[in-house]
């Protein structure tokens, strides 16, 4: 049975009347099932295409308006010039701004990946919603696994992590 024959017998039920074709059985239906990947493709594409432009714009406006700021106020706050002695100029300037600096460049690090897993866990439920991955999600998952005794831990492998 192909897969055409499948979604059409599924929804010949009167529950399928209702509009309970999915958006992958919709443009199967109608284009195949090339169009059904090319969807998902270009979806991926333009998801994480916008993800990288926003990520580009945080490091840009960061690195071009937020860094020379924070060592102005630094700057201004502390009242170091550049007569000063070197060793008060790191003491009293550079070190301030490294650690300002390192601490915005951890929180853009942060930033950038979670908009890339939520990009991910977006693009993982429209796969779902293409392609019907629901049941063959439930089916895949662990079963849950009991405490072994101690019979059954002596049975395996010593180092049972590294094999």
């Amino acid at each position: 049975m192909t897969k055409r024959t499948q979604i059409e017998k599924i929804h010949q039920t009167p529950a399928a009347a209702a509009g309970s074709l999915t958006l992958g059985d919709r443009v199967y239906l109608k284009f195949g099932w090339p169009m059904v990947r090319s969807l998902h493709v270009v979806a991926k594409a333009l998801v994480f295409g916008l993800v990288l432009l926003v990520d580009y714009l945080l490091v840009l406006f960061t690195a071009v308006s937020a860094v020379p700021n924070i060592a102005a106020l630094i700057q201004k706050g502390t009242g170091v010039t550049v007569d000063m002695r070197i060793d008060a100029v790191i003491a009293g300037w550079l070190i301030p701004v490294l650690f300002i600096v390192a601490a915005v460049l951890v929180g853009e690090i942060f930033l950038m990946r979670r908009m890339w897993r939520f990009a991910g866990a977006r693009l993982d439920s429209l796969a779902g919603w293409l392609f019907r991955l629901e049941h063959e999600k439930r089916a895949s998952q662990r079963p849950v696994t009991r405490i072994p005794t101690k019979v059954q831990a002596s049975r395996g492998p010593k180092f049972a992590a590294l094999s």
